[in-house]
């Protein structure tokens, strides 16, 4: 394969260190915290990360110019300013003001020139990943088909609602997204599950598919809600007590290992 081709890394990698000494983990550069070294787990931190989304909002006072002001006279005043943007300083007849370039006010009959910005409505990658993790939602949530994302019409109305949005194709929605979906409820089904209750009761639940295939459920009632474990296809074996005490077994060993409760009864 030539130098230079192949798939291109995600910008989100610049914004993460490498744990010395571990493998598969990274450190957000933002907030320091530990996170698994894949890319799916990576934007979910970054949704979450609050410093990021501080680091991003905050202005830019890198960019700023020098004004000098001559002064006729200054006897008996005297300048005090601790402004957190501008300060003023007095130097024999000189005054001088630090400023921002974009306050600088232009020349007398000066037009600024327009920028391309100003004509069209542009998206960020941040903004993107942000709006296709709500579509996905909104597919997933209404059980819409993967293909439909891809028609015309619906392409259309995304450009309708903000043009600089190109909505993504059947296959992300399906891959990537899904995954990114799937963690994030995963992880806020597991936080809700450890504040509320130190003990869960384990229900398990069988029935047939359309296409008459049996099926067995798991889930934990913690209380307040349940919450789906697994849902399986039992296949060619047959639901005898065994069997099904079976599947029980394995599911209260995932209770105790992913949310380090005890289950009471089922």
């Amino acid at each position: 394969m030539p130098i230079g081709s192949g798939r291109k890394k995600g910008t989100e990698w610049q914004e993460v260190s490498e744990v010395p000494n571990v493998i598969n983990k990274v450190t957000c550069d933002h907030c320091t915290e530990v996170i698994s070294a894949k890319i799916e787990r990576i934007r979910v931190h970054f949704q979450k990360c609050l410093k990021r989304k501080e680091n991003v909002s905050s202005p830019d006072t890198k960019n700023i110019s020098r004004l000098v002001i001559p002064v006729t006279s200054m006897a008996g005043c005297s300048t005090t300013s601790d402004e957190s943007h501008n300060s003023i300083s007095r130097d024999e007849e000189n005054l001088t003001l630090d400023v921002p370039l974009a306050a600088s006010t232009p020349a007398k009959g000066f037009k600024r020139q327009k920028t391309l910005s100003s004509f069209v409505i542009t998206t960020t990658t941040l903004e993107k990943d942000q709006i296709d993790i709500q579509l996905a939602k909104f597919f997933y949530s209404a059980n819409i088909s993967f293909n439909t994302v891809e028609n015309k019409q619906f392409t259309s109305f995304c450009t309708a609602l903000r043009p600089g949005y190109t909505p993504p194709n059947r296959k992300k929605l399906g891959g990537e997204l899904l995954d990114l979906v799937h963690d994030e409820i995963c992880e806020n089904i597991k936080q809700e599950i450890i504040e509320s209750s130190n003990t869960v009761t384990l229900i398990q639940d069988g029935w047939s598919s359309i296409q008459n295939d049996p099926i067995i459920a798991h889930s934990i009632f913690n209380g307040i809600k349940p919450y789906i474990l697994s849902i399986k296809d039992a296949g060619s074996a047959k639901k005898t007590s065994e069997f099904c005490t079976e599947l029980l077994k394995e599911e209260i060993h995932k209770v105790n290992i992913t949310y380090n409760l005890q289950v009471s009864s089922f």
